[in-house]
């Protein structure tokens, strides 16, 4: 991978932090899918908290 861009000069090189950065967005990305799989399992399905058949 080059140092810079042959063009602008701009460095090429990832910020510090940003697999950290990523991993942090990874994680909250699905945790919200989940969430939302789970809130149409319940819909789609008919299971409820009320029959305590999911829990």
């Amino acid at each position: 991978m080059l140092e810079k861009c042959f063009i602008c000069s701009q460095r090429t090189e990832l910020e510090p932090g940003f697999c950290e950065g990523s991993g942090y967005l990874t994680y909250g990305l699905s945790v919200w899918k989940s969430i939302i799989t789970f809130v149409v399992w319940i819909s789609a399905t008919g299971y409820g908290f009320k029959n305590r058949e999911v829990l």
